[in-house]
């Protein structure tokens, strides 16, 4: 088969999965209960885009503590969503985007009181106990207050909508991964319909959180840093990768830790080399690892409004607002605080193969993986001075599960979400082990 034909091939067979993908998230997201915790902060404060787009970036909102507690780019997204529907009405009903949301029953910043007070709006507090409205129906919801929350619904099932969209595009990236690593395309494919039916990221990536965009940077990231190591370092890999990262770090903060594994690997390549007295020119990695750190800074701060002023000292109030806040949830939450290493391997290990609500619904193939993850981890042991690409995600996936586990405090299903990736990586090579030894012809095909 020809270069050009087999690029067509399989620019078809991403299009054709990525359909089937966004059929499946589409349903699946408009049938998940409604969680007041986060849906509606995540959409409360998508006023930012409306405060970007309007030029208004002396607003005092970009300063909150809803600046603060996350960055605003999922939140814009929302809000990118959801405005035209916001202009269609505001004809009629001649009201800013701040007064269509709180009639809407969202908004959510320091200044709500105020905000609230000085506009005539009905609005139903309807999270005044948000525990007994996080994983109900919209049945319930409506019930328990009145039909005016069917607005409210429609905005969160608008929303999801968006993140049906965003899923799709993040299994043909781990498709993509996964062909790049393993060189087959039907391996590559089953990853993705694994990673696609992984109840995990289902509950994570179609509700309303900033998780879904989250997850999509996160695996272009880990496919870029592939892409990095086994073209050496070439430039225009590197600017993407410190682009990608700063959108990243501007959905969540602890999207840094891409930035943290790729120096790691370029301090170990480096040792390695000067081990082994390989001709090293060191003016070229000083000045590549500059160059990564300062355009990641650049965009990161581009992109922020709240960094505009001051930008390295607000990059560090950043992380230690998120410090207190996540200090406050493990007092609020002492029932899902992770205080030590051990809690939190565990809580892991757990998730991953103890709890199988988490993972996919039938037992059986549970089992099966389980069992493939197992063939898997010493599969990719025995290949890692064999096969490069393999070495690459192998150190990867090592670093992220560090640094995942160190950071990690709160036992919410959420924060396990960016290792879906690796443990459906390990247990395709287990299964590519298991039926290469009954079939060996079956994984020849190349596309």
């Amino acid at each position: 088969m020809k270069k050009s034909s087999k690029k067509t091939l399989l620019l078809l067979l991403f299009v054709v999965l990525f359909f089937f993908f966004y059929h499946r998230f589409f349903h699946i997201s408009q049938r998940l209960p409604i969680y007041y915790w986060d849906e509606f902060s995540w959409i409360s404060q998508s006023y930012f885009f409306d405060l970007a787009i309007k030029g208004d970036f002396n607003n005092q909102l970009w300063k909150s503590d809803s600046a603060l507690e996350q960055p605003h780019l999922a939140k814009s997204l929302y809000g990118l969503v959801l405005y035209p529907k916001y202009l269609v009405e505001r004809s009629s009903k001649n009201e800013n985007y701040t007064e269509y949301l709180i009639r809407n029953n969202f908004y959510e910043v320091f200044q709500f009181s105020n905000e609230f007070n000085s506009k005539n709006i009905n609005y139903i507090p309807w999270g005044r106990n948000p525990a007994s409205v996080t994983g109900i129906t919209p049945n319930q919801l409506i019930s328990r207050f009145s039909n005016k929350m069917q607005d409210t619904i429609n905005i969160i099932l608008s929303v999801r909508k968006i993140n049906a969209l965003i899923l799709s595009l993040n299994c043909i990236v781990v498709l993509a991964i996964f062909r790049k690593v393993l060189h087959s395309t039907i391996i590559a494919i089953l990853g993705s319909l694994l990673y696609a039916y992984n109840n995990l990221l289902i509950n994570t990536a179609l509700v309303a959180y900033g998780d879904c965009l989250f997850l999509l940077l996160f695996n272009i990231c880990i496919y870029l840093l592939i892409v990095i190591l086994e073209n050496g370092f070439r430039w225009r890999d590197l600017f993407l990768f410190a682009f990608i990262s700063s959108l990243l770090n501007n959905t969540k903060i602890n999207g840094v830790m891409v930035i943290f594994i790729f120096y790691i690997i370029l301090l170990i390549k480096f040792t390695y080399e000067v081990i082994s007295k390989q001709k090293i020119n060191i003016k070229t990695i000083i000045l590549k690892s500059q160059f990564i750190f300062i355009s990641f800074l650049f965009f990161l701060v581009i992109f922020n409004p709240y960094l505009w002023d001051n930008p390295l000292t607000n990059i560090v109030n950043y992380y230690l607002y998120r410090y207190k806040t996540v200090g406050s949830q493990m007092m609020l939450f002492p029932q899902d605080a992770l205080f030590s290493i051990k809690d939190r391997i565990v809580s892991i290990y757990n998730v991953f193969f103890v709890n199988w609500r988490y993972i996919y619904q039938n037992s059986a193939i549970n089992v099966i993986l389980q069992i493939a993850f197992i063939i898997g981890i010493f599969f990719s042991i025995t290949q890692v001075h064999k096969n490069r690409k393999i070495r690459y995600f192998f150190s990867i996936s090592v670093l992220s599960l560090i640094l995942i586990t160190a950071y990690l405090s709160l036992n919410w299903s959420r924060y396990y979400a960016p290792l879906i990736l690796f443990v459906v990586f390990f247990e395709i090579c287990g299964i590519y082990c298991l039926i290469k030894k009954i079939r060996p012809k079956i994984f020849n095909l190349r596309i």
